[in-house]
């Protein structure tokens, strides 16, 4: 066949493919309105749902990604939630070691003050 027509037809499928994130097609997105294509699709009308609406789904869509990139990028770095709370005993890293056989950590243990986030504040 002939690649132009090729391509022609791969763009409209393309632009006719609902976005994960978005869940509307590219061409709606700059268009405001569907294409018509040879695809089966079941789609509520413009007059079911409102623009707030179809806002409102996109930000939860985009929220729901986010949080599962975040549960993947975590799962696959094998982080884990901490449990260091105000008031347990602690040692600091050595930041500033002299070489690399001298110890990790401080040998002097601090006392969490506070903690916001990753941030853990030392007494």
């Amino acid at each position: 066949k002939e690649w132009n027509e090729e391509l022609q037809n791969f763009l409209l499928q393309y632009r006719t493919t609902q976005h994960t994130v978005t869940g509307i097609t590219p061409a709606e997105k700059l268009m405001g309105r569907q294409l018509r294509n040879k695809m089966p699709s079941y789609r509520l009308t413009k007059d079911q749902l409102t623009k707030e609406e179809k806002t409102a789904e996109n930000h939860e869509r985009e929220k729901l990604r986010k949080l599962r990139s975040q549960e993947d990028a975590d799962r696959s770095r094998s982080a884990t939630p901490s449990d260091i709370a105000p008031g347990d005993v602690v040692l600091a890293k050595d930041m500033h070691r002299a070489n690399k056989l001298a110890p990790t950590f401080e040998p002097t243990p601090y006392t969490v003050a506070a903690r916001n986030g990753n941030a853990v504040t030392l007494q």
